[in-house]
């Protein structure tokens, strides 16, 4: 198959990070892969893509001003290459490649959501008016899933769910990382709190914090290990400072060592307001790490409460501190076990070769709103 895929921009992020990990695994398997974005990615990312040796292309659409342009080169850059499959990531690339399905469908348009939310009410509305202009649409948890199809973003409650992968051999703990980063960082006698995402109002550090400071007292001596960037950093920093935990809690910023943090980590932890299925957290897990997250999408369909961590409502600072502090006073040989189930549960069910082969499966069903109703060899 002739596999292209279409997204906003590479960067750090979740969907950005699945998207080459997918890619990548579609190549192995035989597939000619491109990967088209609509800004020019980071470089770290553009780094990743020219190591990777895969084709890639960008369409300059950096302002709204652009969006005719960017449009027709769009639809010339998928016509050239004349796919199989075209398929888009996230809202924006969601919208251009439907409105170019509506004159050029001679391929599997798959349009992939990747939050219980994307946006504002009128990226709802452009989702309801535009379902008819792909074939297929999918999201990565069992309640964004929900969300679409009971809101009618996706007609006929015909939205299907495709988790995020990650690949379990690369994200493995590491004992022996685990004793130098500790080393390095002073942190040989506290427990060790990691979150890694964005810095964003999803995220609701502010939750966060003010959890970790009711437990900052904590004879395990807890201390919070922030890794990530985005628009709320200072924002952080400053509450950080505010509720006195500035020998607690440090911001990283965005790392490329992670699974050397999760090997150093003892706990993991996100207060976020919603989601969809974090890779971080499929990552944290995967190292065996035991997790503390807010029951917002599919948080739930990672964390088996009781098993490999808790959960705790969103926006609730009170009670996502007391699963914090339950999981600090469990048994060492408890947290282990924790840890153990983590990987296994991860593994089983979201290792990147599952995921690539449920991809495959969904690229060779018929087209749904094509007239052409083939089969992809």
């Amino acid at each position: 198959m002739r596999i292209l895929y279409v997204i906003k921009k590479l960067e750090y992020g979740g969907a950005e990070f699945q998207l080459l990990a997918i890619a990548d695994r579609q190549r192995n398997l035989g597939h000619a892969i491109k990967i088209i974005t609509l800004n020019m990615p980071e470089p770290y990312f553009l780094d990743k893509v020219k190591q990777a040796d895969l084709d890639f292309q960008c369409v300059d659409f950096d302002e709204s001003y652009q969006l005719p342009v960017a449009l027709i080169r769009l639809r010339k850059a998928i016509v050239q290459y004349h796919p199989d499959i075209v398929h888009s990531h996230m809202y924006h690339s969601n919208i251009l490649t439907r409105l170019i399905y509506i004159t050029w469908r001679r391929a599997l348009f798959v349009s992939t959501a990747h939050n219980i939310r994307e946006g504002s009410r009128f990226r709802d509305w452009m989702y309801r008016i535009t379902d008819k202009f792909c074939d297929v649409t999918t999201n990565v948890s069992r309640a964004a899933v929900d969300r679409y199809n009971v809101d009618g973003l996706v007609r006929n409650h015909a939205c299907e769910l495709v988790e995020n992968g990650i690949d379990t051999n690369a994200f493995r703990r590491d004992q022996t990382a685990r004793r130098v980063y500790r080393k390095k960082m002073n942190s040989t006698d506290n427990f060790i709190w990691l979150y890694v995402g964005s810095l964003t109002t999803q995220k609701d550090l502010p939750n966060l914090l003010q959890a970790f400071s009711q437990i900052a007292e904590h004879r395990a001596k807890p201390k919070l290990y922030i890794v990530g960037d985005g628009p709320e950093q200072r924002s952080v920093s400053s509450r950080v400072t505010s509720l006195g935990l500035d020998d607690r809690v440090t911001l990283l910023g965005n790392r490329n060592d992670l699974m050397e943090w999760y090997s150093m980590a003892d706990g993991f932890v996100l207060g976020s307001a919603w989601e969809g299925l974090p890779i971080v957290l499929l990552e944290a897990l995967s190292c065996s790490l035991p997790a503390v997250v807010t029951n917002v999408g599919g948080n739930s369909d990672l964390v088996v409460e009781g098993s490999n961590g808790y959960l705790a409502p969103p926006q609730n600072p009170t009670l996502l501190a007391d699963k914090m502090a339950e999981l600090m006073n469990l048994p060492e040989c408890d947290r282990q076990y924790f840890g153990e189930y983590a990987r296994s549960h991860i593994v089983q069910n979201f290792d990147l070769d599952i995921i690539a082969t449920r991809w495959r499966e969904l690229y060779q069903r018929p087209f749904r709103n094509s007239p052409f109703r083939k089969l992809i060899p």
